[in-house]
């Protein structure tokens, strides 16, 4: 059997981020957002980052209108906050990509850990974890026990990750109580 970390499997380094651009073209005005762009190296950022200031710059600064003097100041604004953003590195949005992966309960859950428990168990493991406890709720066992302890960390064993600690599954018990009870507080009519 082969013992893998608890840690996130993709690089810990890598970021998504998004690049804005604005569009002002005769009465059409458009500033908007590019997709999420998963960075890993430094290198990463050039090509988007480029790319959405050449769009803002050859089409950023060209609207008019009836308004199109008060407007003007508008889009100057929009168009050099979009450089801006693009040539600082984009807008970091890898919590909210990252949030998106996992089912509400373990972002919960998670949201909840210690800084300590978080160092040792990914928030992978965390999902795992939660849906073990889920399968171990249903058979009519006594919930957050140390049987139960065993049953999740043999059960791990089984997906070939390690064990998890007494104090980390501890802090895990504790979130999925507070996320138990923040359901029965929330569906309480």
């Amino acid at each position: 059997m082969t013992n893998e970390p608890l840690s996130d499997d993709r690089d810990s380094k890598s970021q998504h981020r998004v690049f804005r651009y604005s569009i002002n073209i005769l009465s059409y005005h458009y500033n908007g957002y590019s997709r999420p762009f998963e960075i890993k190296n430094w290198w990463g950022y050039i090509l988007p980052s480029l790319w959405f200031s050449l769009v803002t710059i050859t089409l950023g600064f060209w609207g008019w209108g009836p308004l199109a003097l008060f407007r003007k100041l508008s889009h100057i604004r929009h168009a050099t906050e979009a450089l801006h953003v693009n040539f600082t590195g984009g807008e970091d949005v890898t919590k909210i990509v990252e949030d998106f992966a996992y089912s509400d309960k373990t972002n919960y859950v998670w949201n909840n850990l210690t800084n300590a428990t978080k160092l040792v168990c990914s928030q992978e493991a965390v999902q795992i974890v939660t849906e073990i406890q889920e399968e171990y709720t249903v058979s009519g066992k006594q919930s957050f026990s140390d049987e139960n302890i065993d049953f999740i960390n043999h059960s791990l064993g089984k997906l070939n990750y390690v064990r998890i600690g007494r104090m980390e599954m501890d802090d895990i018990f504790e979130a999925m109580k507070l996320y138990d009870r923040y359901l029965e507080e929330n569906t309480k009519v």
